[in-house]
């Protein structure tokens, strides 16, 4: 429900509590005072349906927000491609990342690893990535990275 919807449901709650404080205030005057306790009760119960209402309006919102980071949890899913113990995000101009598998898996969130180093070893150079808060780490071999045009490379000069 958009916020003018909401806005334009509350004001009509608070408008018929008005028109019942008004009719029971009538009521009193013109000498009918067992109505009034009526006029009251129902007073009562519309302001308890303006609160249900509120925490549903409330409920609502929530679970909008839910499916929105679902819908975008699941987009994000479809890019991603698993290598070298990090995942990879594949976009048009290449590969991006790596991301740390522990905080997509368990949080759905890409948390980038930082690169930690570039060692020499018998199969050839990689580059050392490490994301901190998981403790996850990954050795990149530097030909997949070029094959794959990982965008972590750009700022990487030609050796």
């Amino acid at each position: 429900m958009d916020p003018a919807t909401i806005t334009g449901v509350l004001a009509a709650g608070s408008h018929v509590v008005n028109l019942l404080k008004t009719a029971a205030e009538a009521l009193k005057k013109s000498g009918k005072p067992e109505a009034v306790g009526s006029i009251v009760e129902i007073q009562v119960a519309m302001m308890d349906l303006l609160q249900k209402q509120h925490a549903l309006i409330d409920e609502n919102r929530q679970f909008r927000e839910r499916v929105r980071d679902l819908e975008d949890s699941l987009a994000i899913k479809d890019t991603l491609e698993y290598h070298h113990s990090a995942y990879w995000r594949s976009t048009a101009e290449g590969l991006d990342g790596p991301f740390s598998p522990t905080q997509w898996e368990l949080e759905r969130r890409l948390v980038r690893m930082r690169r930690y180093g570039r060692q020499q070893y018998e199969d050839g150079e990689k580059l050392h990535f490490y994301e901190p808060n998981s403790k996850d780490s990954a050795y990149v071999p530097m030909t997949y990275m070029q094959e794959k045009k990982a965008l972590v490379l750009k700022d990487e000069a030609p050796q």
